[in-house]
C-alpha cells in the first residue's frame, strides 16, 4: 500500500509544480449570486443552484458544468469556480421555491500558449549567419485555434525558413495546436548592420473565449564590427608630373582569430607606377596580392605613383577578408586630383574708357601657380587696333615666380574713320605661348576698352562746306566767295587743326589751305592787270591779240 500512496503523491506534486506553467488564472468576479438567475461576467453568462440537501451548488459556465462544495473550489477547462458560503435568502409564495445567496469566486483560466526563441551564436560578425529558432507550445488540455505567429527581423536578411513562411521581413505561420504539442521554426539569418540588435515577435490566438496576446521575449544579438581595419593616408598636394605616395594599413582587430586578405588596387590609366613592389603582381594597372592576418597584427604597404595629366580620377581598393569561415569585403576610393599646371595671366588697361587720341597703356603679368615645376620658352604677343603688335619672349618662369610680360604705351588715333567701330569699342588680344613638362600650352586674354567720342571729333569735319565745282564760272565769281569768308570758316579750319594735329596728311593739306589764301588776292590782282592791257605811245590800248609774239 505505501508504494501506491508514494505514487500518488508523487503525482500530485508533479501536477502542483507544473500547474502555473499550464494555466494562468484572472479573477472576474467576486460577491453575492442568487440562485436560478443568470449572471453575467464580462460578457459570459454564469447559473447557480444550490442544493440544501448535500450542501453543493451546481454551477453552469461557459465552458462545462461543476459541482462544488460549499466551501470549496472545482476547475473545468476554463474555469475555477470557488463557494465561499450558501444561505436562505427568500421563498417565491407562487411557486413555493426557495431562493438562496450564494457568495462565489470565479476565476479564468487562461489558455497556456507560450512561445519563445533563441539564437545559435548572440555575437554575429558582419555577413556571418546564424540560425533562429522559434518554438510554440500548447501545454493545456484542450486545443487552440486562431494562432498567429509574427516574428519581426527588420535588421536581418532571412534565408531557408522551414516550417513557417517569409513575409517581407516578418516570419509567419497560421494554424490550430493540439493539446500537449508544441511548433518549431527555424530560419537562417545574417545582420545587415552592426551593434546591438533585437529579435522579437508577438504571439496571438483565441482560447476558447476570447482573443489573447503572448509576447515573445527579445533576443538580442551583437553584431561586431568589420575586423579588417583599413587606415589610408597620400599627399595632400598633388600635381601633374610629380611624384606622390599613396600609403596603406591594415589591422585585424580580432584578438584570436587568423584572417585571410586578398588585396585588388585598380589604378586609373593616368596614374604610373614608378616602382615595382614585391609580394604584388601587375595586371596591366591592377596591383593584386594575398596575405595572412594573425590576431590584432598589421600590414603597411605604400606605392609610388605619378599623375600624368591634370584628370580628376580615383585609385579604387579591394580588400577581401575571410574570419571565422565569413567572407567580407570592403571597398573604397582615393580620389586623385592634382593641382592645374596652368600659367596664370593678369591683363589690365590703364582706363577702361577712352578717347581718339588718347594714349593709354596696358599691363600684362604672368604667374606660374606651381610649387614643383617651371614654365620654360614663354613667349607673349598683344595685338591692338590702330597699333603694332608687340611681343615678348622669356626663357623660364620658376615655381611660385611672377612677371610682368607686357608693359606697353597704345595710342587712339583721332580720326577713326568714316565707318564707326562696333559697339563704339575696341577688343585688345593677349596670347602666351609656353612649355610645361614637354608639353606646349597657349593661353589667351581679351581685354575690351570702350570709346568715348568729344564733340571734336572728326565727324564735324565732314559737315564743312565744299567749294562751288561749277567749271564754267569765272574767277572774279569765285574770288568774292573765297575772299568773304565770314568767321564760321576761320572756326572750322581751326577745329580741322585741333583734330588733326601731329598727323602729317593734315599738316599738309593746312599747309596748302594758307597758301591759297595769301596767294589767291595776288592772282585776283594779276588777272586784273593782264585784262586792262597796255597803251601805246598815242594813249590807245593794245588788245592782247595784237601784242608782238616775244611780248
Amino acid at each position: 500500500m505505501k508504494k501506491p500512496m508514494h505514487k500518488v503523491a508523487l503525482f500530485f506534486l508533479i501536477l502542483v509544480l507544473f500547474l502555473p506553467l499550464v494555466y494562468s488564472e484572472t479573477k472576474i468576479f467576486s460577491g453575492k449570486v442568487i440562485t436560478d438567475t443568470d449572471k453575467v461576467i464580462d460578457g459570459k453568462t454564469f447559473k447557480f443552484i444550490y442544493e440544501q440537501k448535500n450542501d453543493k451548488v451546481f454551477v453552469q459556465t461557459p465552458s462545462t458544468n461543476l459541482i462544488v462544495a460549499n466551501g470549496d473550489c472545482k476547475s473545468n477547462n476554463a474555469f475555477r469556480v470557488c463557494i465561499n458560503g450558501a444561505n436562505f435568502s427568500h421563498k417565491n409564495t407562487t411557486t413555493y421555491i426557495n431562493y438562496y445567496e450564494i457568495d462565489a469566486s470565479i476565476y479564468q483560466l487562461a489558455g497556456g500558449l507560450s512561445a519563445s526563441s533563441k539564437i545559435s551564436s548572440s555575437t554575429l560578425l558582419p555577413g556571418e549567419s546564424a540560425e533562429l529558432t522559434i518554438t510554440i507550445e500548447n501545454p493545456t488540455d484542450y486545443d487552440i485555434s486562431s494562432i498567429l505567429l509574427s516574428y519581426e527581423l527588420q535588421d536581418f536578411y532571412v534565408q531557408e525558413v522551414k516550417n513557417c513562411m517569409l513575409n517581407e521581413n516578418s516570419i509567419l505561420w497560421r494554424g490550430t495546436l493540439k493539446s500537449k504539442y508544441d511548433k518549431i521554426c527555424t530560419a537562417i539569418i545574417i545582420p545587415k548592420k552592426e551593434g546591438t540588435l533585437n529579435l522579437a515577435g508577438n504571439l496571438t490566438y483565441f482560447n476558447i473565449f476570447e482573443n489573447q496576446v503572448y509576447l515573445i521575449n527579445a533576443t538580442k544579438v551583437t553584431v561586431l564590427p568589420k575586423q579588417l581595419k583599413i587606415s589610408q593616408f597620400i599627399d595632400t598636394y598633388l600635381e601633374v608630373n610629380h611624384p606622390f605616395y599613396l600609403n596603406t594599413s591594415l589591422q585585424n582587430i580580432d584578438r584570436n582569430e587568423t584572417m585571410e586578405v586578398s588585396i585588388n588596387v585598380d589604378l586609373p590609366s593616368n596614374i604610373a607606377i614608378l616602382k615595382e613592389y614585391e609580394g604584388f603582381s601587375k595586371d596591366f594597372n591592377i596591383l593584386r596580392r594575398s596575405i595572412k592576418l594573425g590576431p590584432s597584427s598589421i600590414f603597411n604597404y605604400s606605392f609610388y605613383l605619378m599623375a600624368m595629366s591634370e584628370a580628376n580620377t580615383s585609385i579604387k581598393h579591394y580588400h577581401q577578408y575571410t574570419i571565422r569561415g565569413t567572407t567580407d569585403t570592403i571597398e573604397n576610393k582615393t580620389l586623385i586630383s592634382p593641382a592645374e599646371s596652368t600659367l596664370s595671366a593678369n591683363f589690365s588697361s590703364e582706363y577702361t574708357e577712352i578717347t581718339p587720341g588718347q594714349d593709354f597703356i596696358v599691363v600684362a603679368k604672368i604667374s606660374n601657380p606651381s610649387k614643383f615645376q617651371e614654365f620654360t620658352n614663354v613667349k607673349a604677343k598683344l595685338t591692338a587696333p590702330f597699333n603694332h603688335q608687340a611681343q615678348q619672349n622669356l626663357t623660364k618662369l620658376s615655381s611660385g615666380e611672377s612677371y610682368t610680360i607686357i608693359n606697353s604705351t597704345l595710342s587712339m588715333p583721332k580720326d577713326l574713320g568714316l565707318e564707326p567701330l562696333e559697339n563704339n569699342t575696341i577688343k585688345i588680344n593677349l596670347s602666351i605661348e609656353y612649355n610645361f613638362a614637354g608639353i606646349s600650352k597657349t593661353t589667351t586674354k581679351d581685354l575690351e576698352l570702350k570709346i568715348k567720342y568729344t564733340s571734336n571729333s572728326t565727324t564735324e569735319a565732314k559737315n564743312i562746306d565744299p567749294l562751288p565745282q561749277n567749271q564754267n564760272a569765272t574767277q572774279e565769281e569765285k574770288v568774292p566767295e573765297i575772299a568773304h569768308k565770314d568767321d564760321t570758316f576761320l572756326r572750322r579750319m581751326l577745329q580741322i587743326i585741333e583734330s588733326t594735329l601731329l598727323d602729317d596728311r593734315a599738316l599738309l593739306f593746312l599747309a596748302i589751305i594758307f597758301l591759297s589764301i595769301f596767294l589767291v588776292p595776288f592772282t585776283i590782282h594779276l588777272i586784273k592787270k593782264t585784262k586792262a592791257g597796255k597803251k601805246n605811245e598815242n594813249g590807245e590800248e593794245i588788245k592782247i591779240e595784237d601784242r608782238p609774239k616775244n611780248f
